[in-house]
């Protein structure tokens, strides 16, 4: 069975749906986890769910050579070195779509609440 890692707490049903197909190793704590720890725990995992809090530099991905996807729950990718995934084949996505939904929800409610609204 392929392993991947998921970096942080994410909802229960998450880690069960991805249990079904994985060996999923789940950081519950939801800790960051320093580079040292981060390249540890990456060893032998084909994916990792990660967050912006997690670093994929060329120092973590040279540790990781098993590694064939990453996943970032965040809007952008300043926290992996996408050129340095591309020379080892490792594809990079994220999940900007709903992070920007839930933004933009926040938002309208804090303006909502700010002054009523007639």
């Amino acid at each position: 069975m392929r392993k991947i890692l998921i970096t942080r707490a994410v909802f229960p049903e998450v880690v069960a749906t991805l249990s079904r197909r994985f060996e999923v190793e789940h950081n519950a704590e939801d800790r960051p986890w320093p580079p040292e720890e981060l390249a540890r725990r990456l060893a032998g995992k084909e994916g990792a769910m990660a967050t912006v809090m997690d670093r994929f530099d060329e120092a973590v991905l040279a540790l990781s050579p098993e590694l064939k996807v990453i996943s970032n729950i965040a809007v952008g990718l300043n926290n992996i070195d996408v050129a340095a995934c591309t020379r080892r084949g490792i594809r990079v996505t994220n999940h900007r779509h709903g992070a920007h939904r839930a933004g933009d929800r926040a938002a309208r409610l804090g303006l909502r609440h700010a002054r009523p609204l007639p």
